[in-house]
């Protein structure tokens, strides 16, 4: 199965915007003494690399003529 880059860029963009908000009901519920500090730590450590890998993603997709005309030299 081939899925194309602008497929995954779309998938990516939705992981994160729902980790983003998945790490904000973390926090409210931290806030409230109901969820563990330490799950809230490391689920919002993972955001900026989620976030890195998105850009990235985004950027390959921005210059993939380009990339695929060098590539072809």
């Amino acid at each position: 199965m081939k899925i194309s880059l602008m497929e995954q860029v779309e998938t990516l963009e939705s992981v994160v915007t729902s980790h983003r908000s998945y790490v904000s009901v973390c926090e409210r519920y931290a806030e409230q003494g109901k969820f563990d500090l330490e799950v809230l730590a490391d689920t919002k450590k993972r955001l900026p690399f989620m976030e890195a890998c998105l850009a990235t993603m985004k950027w390959l997709l921005k210059n993939e003529e380009k990339i695929k005309k060098a590539l072809q030299k």
